[in-house]
């Protein structure tokens, strides 16, 4: 522990600097990454049957099996079918989805003005060096126990 005094200090200062950079770029970013969180999720259900679907077409034109072309037609169905479901349910809920955003932003906010939360990342390490003391202050004692024989 001696010997790794400056790399556990620095750890410290790094967790420190990563939990300060982290409460600033969730003030900044909640709200535009609940946003793209609702489009990839759209766009992916999207791209995946347009994939499914291509994929069926060229499996069909080759001397594979019929049933791979037909799982993957169900397939491109399925994910456009729930991209439309998905996107009617963002349409009739549009105003409770713009009311969760801003409780993300109001959350968010709250976040970072409460500054004592950087001190959970150094709490934390502390708390695992302190655990870790102590097993290896077990494992010496257990293997103290032992007469040396090997037996």
């Amino acid at each position: 522990m001696y010997e790794t005094r400056w790399v556990i200090l620095t750890c410290i200062f790094i967790s420190l600097v990563i939990a300060l950079i982290y409460l600033k770029l969730m003030d900044c970013f909640a709200v535009p990454l609940a946003w793209i969180t609702i489009i990839v999720i759209q766009a992916s259900l999207i791209a995946l049957g347009y994939f499914a679907y291509a994929e069926s077409n060229a499996i069909s034109t080759s001397t594979e099996t019929n049933t791979n072309s037909t799982l993957l037609m169900w397939i491109a169905a399925i994910c456009w079918i729930l991209a439309g479901l998905y996107y009617v349910v963002i349409a009739c809920n549009f105003k409770s989805l713009r009311v969760s955003i801003a409780i993300v932003e109001t959350a968010a906010e709250w976040f970072t003005d409460t500054k004592r939360i950087v001190l959970i990342p150094l709490v934390y390490f502390c708390l695992w060096v302190g655990v870790f003391v102590f097993w290896i202050w077990g494992l010496a004692g257990v293997a103290s126990i032992s007469d040396g024989s090997g037996v």
